[in-house]
């Protein structure tokens, strides 16, 4: 278990994967509960969603039921990141872009406030904007971590909110 910025994190190994879950070496005998965020020190891998005593499974922003609520790093316009339920696709969709917003390629995406994640936690980069023609527009986002190509992950025990954050500035 470690401290990292504020984020108390607690390494897991990957046993398994399929289909855009990473089953890990920890269950509910170790209180992993469902929705507890997986990250690496690159970003985020993706989110608890089965626990059973021993073991728990991982879906990763490979698998189409992951969703996480993100923004735009550089003008924190929002959308939603999920999954293209493909393993072949190294990309995930950011979705619910208004029509009106400056998305382009490269920008970096990260964890919005809304999201289970702590804030600005990296998702990944934008390789392309698809203007649907309707109120909303999609990008592809480029992962920040490939799941397939990891031995362990860090289980997110607790978020703790940096004492400057809460007393706002001085």
């Amino acid at each position: 278990e470690r401290n990292e910025s504020g984020l108390k994190l607690e390494p897991v190994e990957i046993i398994e994967t399929f289909k855009g879950i990473l089953m890990v070496d920890r269950g509910s005998a170790h209180e992993v509960e469902k929705f507890m965020c997986a990250v690496t020190d690159r970003g985020i891998v993706g989110l608890v969603t089965q626990v059973d005593l021993a073991t728990a499974n991982v879906a990763t922003l490979h698998n189409a039921d992951c969703r996480v609520s993100a923004m735009i790093d550089r003008n924190r316009v929002r959308g939603i990141v999920h999954g293209t339920g493909s393993d072949l696709s190294r990309y995930a969709t950011m979705k619910y872009i208004d029509m009106k917003d400056d998305v382009r390629e490269n920008d970096l995406v990260v964890t919005s406030p809304e999201s289970v994640f702590p804030t600005g936690y990296p998702i990944g980069r934008v390789v392309n904007v698809d203007d649907t023609g309707s109120l909303w527009k999609t990008a592809d986002i480029e992962l920040a971590v490939d799941p397939y190509r990891l031995d362990e992950v860090f289980l997110l025990r607790q978020a703790v909110t940096p004492v400057e954050e809460l007393a706002g500035p001085a």
